[in-house]
């Protein structure tokens, strides 16, 4: 039998592997490639990550100064309030909290000047802009712009492999706008236990006296004292009112009776969330519907005031509390039946139910609030700022 045999020319292993080594040598270029494509994009991504971590958690302490004091001062007197204050507020709070995050590369990120803005949006939509015009009692929003760029105080962001490829550096920027939303629709006391007290007010004279009530007290927040000094906010007076009487509730929120130990415990450490459940049968005020119609609830309650409540009154003094609205009272005295119709929050500034009717008195201070227990819904009305919660809008 004849054997065939392979014709081989002298050379063409050599000539072979050579092949391989050219076409590894192209693989592994192309290898090379994507491993820098994959860190390097993934380097960016984590840079513009931490970037609007930043420039959320900034945006949101910016946005904390549209529920303090100065701003209730503007809101209720647009002509007299500071708003440059509360705007200064805004800057430095943004500047602080932006500094405290890292971004990939640098230990700090730093905010432009030009690159905070402050105004007011519609949160009733979720496309507005920031708008810059109009009242400053209107301001509730703060825009964030952070960034890495190459002239900017973050600088731009390092590349590891790209060079290779003459790509060296990588610019970015993030956008973040929080907001103060004033459109309340209900209240959860147990989120934040203790702030409820069993108190209401006709929601006409809490209008009245927001516009028109006497201003003679202030709040020392540095030794959480008040002081017989006006601060530019009116006190809200809950009792006594013998000129309307029944305007005023004691309310008996799911008590046995009226009886004044169970009161006083309400008042020292707030209606609790059982409570709450079993007199309206849900631990949750709801105020207003998901399509913008208002929900009422009918308490029980006395349009008195027993002088055995001053000591438990006294130990809140200082202590910002909620409180309740109502629209109508049916049937006098112990009997009356309150329709409460919102919550409002104050600073209790002074308790007196001793002497002549005229020297006695029940004062709290509105403030703003931006609890966890503050449902908020586009399709509520405003409080006018004076309840809301601080979130991210864009």
């Amino acid at each position: 039998m004849k054997v065939v045999r392979p014709f081989l020319k002298v050379g063409d292993s050599n000539r072979k592997r050579a092949v391989v080594a050219v076409q590894v040598g192209v693989m592994l270029v192309t290898l090379l490639a994507f491993a820098a494509l994959s860190i390097d994009v993934g380097a960016m991504y984590n840079a513009r990550g931490d970037l609007q971590r930043a420039a959320d958690v900034a945006a949101l302490a910016g946005a904390t100064s549209y529920v303090e004091d100065t701003m209730l001062q503007v809101r209720l007197n647009p002509d007299g309030g500071e708003i440059s204050e509360v705007l200064s507020a805004t800057i430095t709070r943004v500047n602080e909290l932006a500094a405290e995050n890292a971004s990939f590369g640098v230990d700090t990120t730093l905010i432009e000047g030009g690159d905070i803005t402050t105004g007011w949006i519609d949160v009733t939509s979720g496309t507005s802009p920031i708008q810059v015009a109009g009242s400053s009692d209107a301001y509730n929003a703060v825009q964030v712009v952070a960034k890495r760029t190459a002239e900017g105080l973050n600088g731009s962001i390092a590349l590891y492999f790209a060079p290779i490829f003459g790509i060296t550096l990588s610019e970015t920027e993030v956008t973040a706008t929080a907001v103060f939303d004033d459109h309340v629709a209900g209240f959860s006391p147990g989120e934040d236990p203790g702030i409820l007290m069993p108190f209401s007010i006709h929601e006409d004279l809490f209008d009245s006296e927001i516009t028109v009530g006497s201003d003679e007290y202030s709040y020392d927040s540095d030794d959480d004292e008040i002081e017989s000094d006006p601060d530019g906010l009116p006190e809200i007076k809950l009792f006594p009112w013998t000129s309307t009487p029944g305007n005023f509730g004691l309310l008996n929120i799911g008590l046995p009776s009226m009886g004044a130990p169970g009161l006083a415990d309400h008042i020292e450490n707030g209606v609790p969330p059982e409570d709450l459940e079993a007199e309206i049968g849900t631990d949750v005020l709801t105020f207003y519907d998901w399509e913008g119609d208002p929900v009422t609830y009918d308490i029980g309650g006395d349009p008195g005031m027993t002088v055995s409540l001053t000591a438990a009154i006294e130990t809140r003094v200082g202590d910002v509390v909620a409180f309740l609205l109502h629209n109508a009272v049916n049937y006098p005295g112990a009997n009356a039946v309150y329709t409460v119709t919102d919550v409002r929050f104050g600073r209790v500034m002074k308790i007196k139910l001793t002497g002549s009717p005229t020297s006695k008195t029940f004062l709290i201070q509105p403030v703003s609030y931006a609890g966890p227990g503050v449902v908020v819904d586009p399709n509520a009305p405003s409080s006018n700022g004076l309840a809301g919660r601080l979130k991210l809008a864009r």
